[in-house]
């Protein structure tokens, strides 16, 4: 072992283009490793001044005087929206709700040769106390009958609203094909609410 390095040594000593060679090697990986902690450096500048733009911004809001005044309009809202849902005890009942509603309103427009369906009741998405109830209506009616339907659908006090709405004309009628939605606040909520 000792023998092979001094043979490397006296390798090193007697010839040139291996020290050149090394001292290549050398410069490219400082030049490398420089490059790398440039980059690095980089990287942390623009996350350093990202998150001082984001302090900023979070103390410009803490700074803001009017927080209790938007809770109190966001808490306003909020109650004036839920007054235009429907009430429901269980969503057997929103369900039944609606399919009554629809019986009476259909008939109170002589639309008897509308049929309906109210489908099974969904969960709005990240509100657990609404529920979405659909329904899909099918039929022919006059232009005056669609223009009542659609009216009555719009001027609701509880909220429906149109999702999807297809009207076909014929020689004689118009064909509808029309989804709706209510939607329902579980009863224990709306007194919440109130």
């Amino acid at each position: 072992m000792a023998s092979q390095i001094s043979e490397l040594f006296n390798q090193w000593r007697e010839n040139p283009r291996l020290r050149f060679g090394v001292l290549i090697m050398i410069v490219i990986v400082a030049i490398y490793v420089f490059l790398f902690l440039e980059d690095i450096r980089e990287k942390q500048e623009v996350e350093y001044q990202q998150e001082i733009e984001r302090y900023q911004r979070m103390q410009a809001i803490a700074e803001q005087q009017y927080w209790p005044e938007r809770a109190e309009q966001a808490r306003s809202q909020r109650v004036q929206l839920q007054t235009g849902l429907w009430r429901a005890e269980s969503q057997g009942l929103a369900q039944a709700a609606l399919q009554s509603w629809l019986k009476r309103k259909l008939h109170k427009l002589k639309l008897d040769t509308i049929k309906y369906d109210v489908a099974a009741v969904k969960p709005v998405p990240g509100i657990n106390y609404i529920w979405q109830v659909p329904a899909h209506l099918k039929g022919a009616l006059q232009l005056e009958q669609l223009i009542e339907l659609l009216s009555l659908i719009e001027l609701n006090k509880d909220l429906v609203r149109i999702e999807q709405l297809e009207i076909h004309r014929s020689k004689t009628a118009f064909r509808l094909d029309m989804a709706i939605a209510a939607y329902s606040l579980a009863f224990e909520k709306a007194g919440e609410s109130d």
